[in-house]
């Protein structure tokens, strides 16, 4: 399980704890939907080539790793960062993300309080550990728009 506590009280980055790979953490650029993600010694760049589509590269080294596709009109994401591809989908009515492998819950994503933005990413081995953190990444990025929409 990967404990995600911000970096301060109004912060939208995140220090990840857990992590078999060592230090993690995510960022998000002020004023858009980019950021970065460090998972132990590599530190990767979340771009969103174009502002319209909702869609995500996660780059290395100038190296697409991963890519995120949002659908539209819902909070659900195709993912996929080179191993088993799994969507990161909304529950209905809540914050929580479920993690899933074709038609299989394989974990989830929640906020450990509703007043809080401490969250945990609780996942099976099915996601790899980048997988996780990019789906994260993901649901803390809707969590940040809902806040500022109101």
């Amino acid at each position: 399980m990967l404990t995600c506590l911000p970096q301060s009280l109004c912060s939208w980055d995140y220090r990840i704890l857990g992590a078999r790979a060592g230090a993690s953490a995510i960022t998000f650029n002020m004023m858009s939907q980019q950021g970065t993600l460090q998972h132990g010694g590599d530190l990767y760049q979340i771009v969103k080539p174009t502002i319209l589509v909702g869609r995500w590269t996660l780059e290395s080294g100038g190296s697409v790793i991963g890519t995120a596709e949002k659908s539209l009109m819902i909070r659900h994401y195709a993912v996929d960062t080179g191993g088993t591809p799994f969507s990161v989908q909304a529950r209905l009515m809540s914050s929580t993300f479920n993690i899933v492998v074709g038609a299989r819950n394989v974990g989830e994503v929640r906020k450990m309080h509703p007043f809080t933005r401490r969250a945990v990413v609780d996942c099976s081995n099915a996601v790899d550990e980048l997988g996780q953190l990019f789906a994260f990444w993901l649901c803390a990025l809707a969590w940040r728009n809902a806040a500022r929409s109101d």
